[in-house]
């Protein structure tokens, strides 16, 4: 919450992947466009990796979250992948050179 609480959009490759994290004046008008949060009720997209899929904050149970990579075109939580348990830790990841779907 703090990044997006005090940053704005973010758009360069991170290790091997690049990222585009959606500016917090665009959050809201990009989920609704896209369907996800009425599609995905516990999912927030924050971005995207430009190849199809979005990068989202997903609650999985109260108090506990998870950063997943979804597919833009077939909205559905079972093919949501996680990339990180954690913004911090999906960051920290992509700085180590970790690649999206070694998890």
């Amino acid at each position: 919450m703090f990044y997006i609480q005090n940053y704005l959009g973010f758009e360069e490759t991170i290790g091997r992947e690049y990222v585009r994290l959606w500016d917090i004046n665009e959050l809201m008008e990009k989920n609704k466009g896209y369907c996800i949060t009425e599609t995905l009720t516990n999912t927030l997209g924050i971005g995207t990796n430009g190849g199809g899929e979005f990068i989202a904050i997903e609650q999985f149970e109260i108090d506990n979250y998870r950063v997943v990579l979804s597919p833009f075109i077939d909205l559905d939580k079972k093919y949501h992948i996680q990339i990180g348990s954690s913004f911090s830790d999906f960051l920290i990841r992509l700085d180590q050179g970790l690649e999206w779907f070694n998890y």
